[in-house]
């Protein structure tokens, strides 16, 4: 996959695992901690498995991280959580880093802004969209402004 395609998927999943996490239910510092954790260990298991590390030694890991993230999170008030819409945004947050680590280590001094570029708007175009779809605000002005984000990341391809 090339760099551009890989600095877009990344700006898309960073841009949507906050609209996941903000229906989780859960508190901003709580929030933080489930999706910092979730994201974690899904990272984690590959930079193991890319290090040479065995597979039970990572879901050794894996089970003592999930035993202390829920041994955390057991305080945490049981009404109102959506774990579904949190391990939705961790999912999506994976994506992103996995993507956007992946463009980093491959990027030269030439592309890395252009690639920093095209990720953010991409970032920036998701939640835009989802709002405009939620309010059904399709104006002229907003047309135009999707046009332009999608024009300004095909021209620092």
């Amino acid at each position: 996959m090339s760099l551009f395609w890989q600095s877009l998927t990344a700006g898309v999943a960073f841009g949507i695992w906050p609209l996941f996490m903000n229906k989780s239910g859960f508190g901003g510092y709580s929030s933080a901690a489930v999706f910092s954790g979730l994201v974690f260990l899904g990272t984690l298991s590959f930079a193991l498995k890319e290090w040479g590390a065995s597979q039970s030694n990572i879901l050794w890991l894996m089970i003592i991280t999930l035993g202390l993230l829920g041994s955390v999170l057991s305080k945490a008030p049981a009404q109102n959580i959506g774990w579904g819409m949190a391990f939705a945004a961790g999912f999506f947050g994976i994506i992103g880093l996995m993507f956007w680590s992946g463009t980093l280590a491959n990027a030269t001094n030439k592309n890395i802004g252009s690639l920093f570029v095209i990720m953010l708007v991409a970032q920036i175009a998701v939640p835009a969209l989802y709002q405009a779809a939620i309010l059904g605000q399709y104006s002229p002005r907003r047309i135009v402004g999707f046009l332009a984000a999608i024009l300004a990341a095909y021209l620092l391809k």
